[in-house]
């Protein structure tokens, strides 16, 4: 069996259970401890991981997409949309301080300034809108080569400032080396 025919398969149906896998948690405005830090980085990945399923699944069926591929890409652009949640949460306590994280700042401006995250939204909402994959690869690209490893950043932090060994953001098989 063909790796895109089993994930096409699997996919919806962890397209279905991915939200209720762990429970959202209330942070505070302005984290102050380990834990806010660290159970942001934990649901942060987790986000990033279903986007990077998604990549996947996308990527494996392009130029030909599937039935339900509206209803995945909507469901991965409310995960990378959640994913704000999670850095503003990581902002607050390594940007938005008085002595800023210079990496986290620099990881920031490749995520924010520079529009990088934002181009990865507006291709998902135009993949969940329209079912049209023509992008699917440059969005992937984009992901890969700009945004994960700013989000590697972001957690890279939080493993220094908790001392907890943390993964780096998930990545679709889509990057490849990248």
């Amino acid at each position: 069996m063909q790796f895109s025919t089993l994930f096409l398969a699997v996919f919806p149906a962890l397209a279905l259970a991915a939200p209720a896998t762990l429970p959202k948690r209330q942070f505070p405005a302005q984290p102050n401890t380990n834990e806010d830090i660290t159970m942001a980085a934990a649901a942060w990945f987790q986000d990033t991981f279903f986007v990077s399923t998604f990549f996947d699944y996308a990527v494996s069926t392009s130029p030909n997409p599937p039935f339900n591929l509206g209803a995945n890409a909507a469901q991965a652009l409310s995960a990378e949309l959640d994913e704000l949640n999670h850095k503003t949460i990581l902002d607050n306590f390594f940007v938005n301080t008085t002595t800023p994280n210079p990496d986290v700042v620099n990881a920031y401006n490749v995520l924010v300034t520079q529009g990088n995250f934002q181009q990865v939204v507006i291709g998902l909402a135009d993949i969940a809108t329209t079912g049209n994959l023509a992008n699917v690869m440059t969005i992937s690209t984009n992901r890969c080569a700009f945004v994960l490893p700013a989000i590697d950043v972001y957690f890279n932090a939080v493993a220094a400032a908790t001392g907890q060994s943390l993964p780096l953001a998930a990545r679709p098989l889509a990057c490849g080396g990248v």
